[in-house]
């Protein structure tokens, strides 16, 4: 019987060391998971991390172009405001500080107001219409002055036919006599 219980207790002490074994395994691939399941975590907060820099880097880029963008369109717009080249009379170490394409572009705005002004159709309607020189109290005036006028005129026509007469009369006779 001692034996057999001898037997027994070694069985239970075996069965109770496969099962530690089989607790001890349990808990090894519960570890390998908890440490799996930590690694990809800190995976993807670190290619979060990555996400969030990358997309920190590009929109400071973005700001740099914006930034590079807005100054140039801020020089690009003074130059454009500078005087006109055909307006100054300054020296000519003036005209070394305009581009090419600065001259280009005054000549081209230049050209196309001017071509605005010419060939609008609704520039026409932006006068005003003059005021009439004269108005309707002047008719007897300006009337007596045309009548004036014509006399001054008749006037002058008989003066000149007196003085071609009186100068026939004059050269009609020869006073020498060859």
């Amino acid at each position: 019987q001692q034996q057999q219980q001898h037997a027994a207790h070694a069985q239970a002490l075996h069965a109770q060391q496969a099962q530690q074994q089989q607790h001890a395994q349990l808990q090894a691939q519960v570890q390998a998971q908890q440490q799996q399941q930590q690694q990809q975590r800190q995976k993807a907060f670190a290619q979060m991390q990555a996400q969030q820099q990358q997309q920190q880097a590009q929109a400071q880029a973005q700001q740099h172009q914006q930034q590079a963008v807005y100054t140039q369109r801020q020089q690009a717009f003074k130059r454009l405001n500078r005087p006109s080249l055909v307006e100054s009379n300054d020296s000519y170490e003036q005209i070394d500080s305009f581009s090419h394409r600065d001259l280009a572009i005054s000549r081209f705005r230049l050209n196309h107001e001017l071509m605005a002004e010419v060939f609008s159709p609704h520039h026409i309607t932006q006068y005003e219409k003059p005021a009439p020189l004269y108005t309707k109290d002047d008719i007897p005036k300006l009337k007596e002055r045309a009548e004036k006028a014509e006399r001054d005129v008749e006037e002058q026509i008989s003066k000149n036919k007196a003085q071609t007469e009186n100068w026939n009369k004059t050269f009609a006779h020869k006073p020498y006599a060859v």
